[in-house]
């Protein structure tokens, strides 16, 4: 008996060590996200939106099938205890919100996916290569777009001046 239990956990972590990882190609260097939310988005209702960012990109090829609805129910919450490895940012907006520019740094060759929880059912987006992010939430779901080169502590200071 001990020989068979010993012989499958050989074969279980060498299985473990010859799956091997899969690093994202183009990593995200993302340092901050903007979140908006128009005021009569997603029927008036608030909105839940998570970023998940993953090293390994068999794990972003799943997540990247996921219906939203089973990320923020069951399989989303499976997901979570088989991977804490995981870096995730959660965020529930009410209709007409501004929030950020949020610090999202994280260190590692890293790919994202984000999932919107919105009542017109939507595929997750895939966070694509930026220094900062603007995720919006309106009448047709989620949005993510930005720029590579980020904002400055001067765009934040000034931006709270203008209109």
């Amino acid at each position: 008996m001990r020989g068979r239990v010993l012989a499958l956990s050989v074969c279980m972590f060498l299985i473990g060590c010859g799956s091997g990882i899969v690093k994202p190609d183009d990593p995200l260097r993302l340092a901050s996200v903007t979140l908006r939310m128009a005021p009569q988005a997603n029927e008036n209702w608030p909105a839940k939106v998570e970023m998940v960012r993953v090293e390994d990109m068999n794990l972003l090829n799943d997540l990247i099938v996921m219906p939203a609805s089973d990320w923020f129910g069951p399989a989303g919450a499976a997901f979570r205890n088989a991977n804490p490895e995981a870096h995730y940012n959660y965020w529930e907006l009410p209709p007409g919100s501004l929030l950020g520019p949020v610090d999202v740094r994280v260190r590692g060759r890293l790919a994202g996916v984000l999932f919107c929880d919105t009542r017109s059912p939507q595929s997750p987006l895939r966070v694509e290569r930026h220094r900062h992010a603007e995720i919006a939430v309106g009448t047709d779901g989620c949005t993510v777009t930005g720029d590579r080169r980020g904002r400055s502590w001067l765009d934040a200071f000034f931006g709270m001046f203008s209109p």
